[in-house]
């Protein structure tokens, strides 16, 4: 059986509210057609149909809206509808029996509409609705069971409402589908895990939950350990001091500017930059660990880390900590930028065997080892520009054969040894970054020239010389 699908779209003008205002209907029917190989026959069902509901006001007539709508394709009724969006529209109760009109409905979006208020008994006859999106309007509270109706219910979106808490019985009865829950920018001062047992306690797709900008300073742990799971958990951008998941299982934890100071938690990614975080010990499970932008003292990850993407950039001076990141095997992805390194030892990568993306960016490197990046078999991405580089021999890459960028720009170097080989050694080279160093004339013409003869790209972003008085190369100051 193969379905085709034919999409019409009309706009058309009806119902008048007083004597100015109109409540505009935009409506796409979408009607399938089933075709039986067998036979052939070409057998048409009946369509569903999409609405954008422009101008409603409160208690707007839907029935009426639905029948004023005339075209020479379709006509519609409101059992129909599937999906139901309003816009520019001031909507502070949802109208009585509102569903009851619209069964087939799947979709419901009402943002910035002034609802001020959601009563359970509102969505008595909303049994098929997957998705829920009342965003951006001026919602205070969630009674108890307030979504026991909706067994369907996939994708729940209240962002940027006022509500200040939730109770352990505001999502009992919920349905087994409901698997996305938003509630960014709102009030909320404590995270209680109890609140969603009955969302996040054996799903088949674990819980993704946003508190990002709420007010949460405290953390409220489970009643029953290892109960309730998280896909992913996001608290940035809230007051919370002290984190722990004890008895909770988390997979993406995100808890950026937060003010953190101390963090116990066991999850596969870890984000927790722009906080004040000193120590910070890691069992393996951690896949993945952003901490830019703290203030890390003593870092430790266990002897058999599965980390395969680990940030540090901005956290001071990291010396001692990089001893527990050379132990980092399985690291694909790492980042030391605008971070103080200290000497830079031969082994410091030797055991990154599968590191892919480098950057050391601003991290006061002055040399580099020939044996460096010998055993980064892998590496194709490579940044170590603001640094205090003054010499550079294309012979440290001679094992990094997959490179295919590198930027070494606005360091001190005059010239490139090896040029002439870049090719051989680095057969993969696209782009190279290579601004604000300064370049002596004789050797810079020979390095462009070389890269202009092997199609290796200058990266975007190079400043162009206008002032021809001043000695460059194509457009590049030397000296």
């Amino acid at each position: 059986m193969k379905a085709f699908l034919v999409i019409l779209s009309i706009i058309f003008v009806t119902v008048a509210k007083g004597s100015s205002e109109k409540v505009t209907i935009e409506c796409d029917s979408v009607t399938y057609f089933k075709s039986y190989f067998r036979s052939g026959a070409i057998h048409s069902s009946d369509f569903d149909v999409t609405c954008y509901i422009d101008n409603a006001r409160e208690n707007f007539d839907l029935i009426k809206t639905c029948a004023g709508f005339k075209s020479i394709y379709f006509n519609i009724i409101c059992s129909n509808l599937t999906y139901l969006s309003t816009k520019n529209s001031i909507i502070k109760k949802i109208p009585s029996n509102f569903f009851m009109q619209v069964p087939k409905l799947t979709t419901f979006i009402a943002t910035n509409v002034n609802l001020e208020e959601i009563h359970r008994d509102d969505f008595k006859d909303a049994e098929n609705l997957i998705v829920l999106n009342m965003a951006d309007n001026m919602i205070e509270l969630l009674e108890s069971e307030i979504f026991s109706y909706l067994k369907k219910l996939r994708i729940l979106d209240l962002s940027n409402n006022k509500i200040t808490s939730l109770d352990e019985e505001t999502f009992i009865g919920s349905g087994d589908d409901l698997y996305e829950v938003y509630l960014s920018g709102n009030k909320i001062n404590i995270l209680d895990y109890n609140v969603f047992k009955p969302i996040a306690t054996n799903k088949l797709y674990p819980l993704k939950l946003n508190m990002d900008s709420n007010k949460v300073q405290k953390i409220k742990e489970s009643n029953e350990p290892n109960s309730i799971q998280f896909h992913v958990l996001s608290l940035n951008k809230n007051q919370i001091s002290k984190f722990s998941c004890s008895g909770v299982k988390i997979s993406e934890i995100y808890l950026e500017e937060n003010g953190l100071e101390t963090f116990d938690c066991d999850a596969q990614y870890i984000s927790i930059a722009k906080n004040n975080v000193k120590v910070l010990k890691l069992q393996n499970n951690a896949k993945g660990l952003g901490i830019s932008q703290n203030n890390i003292k003593v870092f430790s990850v266990d002897e058999k880390s599965e980390m395969m993407s680990l940030d540090m950039s901005d956290n001071g001076d990291i010396s001692l900590q990089l001893e527990a990141v050379k132990n980092m095997t399985k690291l694909r992805r790492l980042s030391i930028s605008s971070s103080f390194i200290g000497t830079v030892y031969d082994d410091l990568f030797a055991k990154m065997e599968n590191l892919t993306y480098l950057y050391m960016n601003s991290c006061g490197l002055k040399s580099i080892s020939s044996r460096l990046f010998l055993k980064n078999t892998e590496l194709k991405f490579l940044e170590i520009s603001n640094n205090q580089l003054e010499k550079l021999d294309l012979n440290v890459f001679i094992g990094s054969r997959q490179l295919s960028y590198i930027d070494i720009s606005n360091n001190k170097l005059s010239r490139i040894g090896n040029i002439e080989k870049i090719k051989t050694i680095l057969p993969e080279l696209k782009q190279i970054k290579i601004y604000g160093n300064p370049w002596k004339c004789i050797e810079f013409s020979t390095i462009m020239r070389t890269l202009k003869q092997l199609n290796i790209k200058i990266a975007d972003n190079e400043p162009i010389n206008k002032n021809y008085d001043v000695p460059n190369v194509s457009g590049i100051p030397c000296y």
